[in-house]
């Protein structure tokens, strides 16, 4: 399929260049396409960053459920 398409990579080469690069882009020449990218990120990375971002997410949740709870709760006067 490489040859057939006139690609640089193959498929698992994309995918792997994909997940090594945050800015990775493609770019179509009149010979093929070119593979772009030049901001690499390591596995650590990308695991710091997703429980970054979960933590967040359910701090913010357990917060928006608290206040709800408590504005619930109260009574006009």
């Amino acid at each position: 399929m490489k040859q057939i398409f006139n690609l640089d990579k193959g498929m698992t080469q994309a995918i792997s260049h994909f997940s090594r690069h945050d800015d990775a882009s493609v770019e179509k020449t009149a010979t093929g396409y070119k593979y772009l990218g030049s901001d690499n990120i390591t596995a650590e990375k990308k695991i710091k960053r997703f429980y970054w971002r979960t933590i967040l997410a359910l701090v913010s949740a357990a917060l928006i459920i608290f206040w709800m709870t408590f504005s619930a709760g109260e009574t006009p006067t």
